[in-house]
């Protein structure tokens, strides 16, 4: 876990401290938004695609680099590539399979700090529903504009995460 706390303070303290948020710049929206997902397949079985091991079979794009042995744990640590060439450092801060729900944080080109929790819920045998809850914070001045689009677009996501959750799902049969 030193590791882990490490990576994320080595992220933290790229910043120039000048340009760390202050009270007064937090933006003028509710920086947090929820997806509600209807997926066809149990909660357990949804579940696992959420890990970001298993993102790949739903998300082609999602080609997350390792940083230690790519395992389903709290405290896994690794890095994504976005396509402008942004790096994102994550951290999977909470796994609890039994619960069906984790907490992914990460720390995007040291402008904003993002927390998606996911639980997943029963909705009988074969159906369940998960939930999808994406925070995210300014680290600089420049980044507020940022957080209040990402508050609005991040449900635009859902019609397409649902699909392909749900297909991958049903080729996983």
């Amino acid at each position: 876990m030193t590791k882990v706390c490490t990576a994320l303070a080595g992220a933290l303290l790229i910043l120039p401290f000048s340009e760390v948020v202050s009270a007064d710049t937090v933006p003028a929206c509710s920086p947090s938004a929820v997806l509600e997902l209807r997926l066809t397949a149990s909660a357990d079985r949804a579940f696992r695609l959420f890990d970001p091991i298993h993102e790949s079979l739903w998300e082609p794009h999602w080609k997350p680099r390792f940083l230690g042995a790519p395992r389903a744990a709290a405290g896994l640590v690794f890095i994504t590539t976005g396509p402008a060439g942004t790096q994102t450092i994550w951290l999977l801060d909470r796994y609890d399979s039994s619960a069906r729900n984790l907490r992914y944080v990460n720390v995007s080109a040291g402008r904003t700090l993002t927390q998606l929790d996911i639980a997943v819920e029963p909705r009988g045998r074969s159906a369940s529903e998960a939930t999808v809850r994406h925070t995210q914070t300014a680290l600089d001045s420049t980044a507020a504009a940022d957080v209040c689009a990402a508050a609005r677009e991040f449900p635009s996501v859902r019609s397409h995460w649902e699909a392909a959750l749900n297909a991958a799902l049903q080729r996983s049969r």
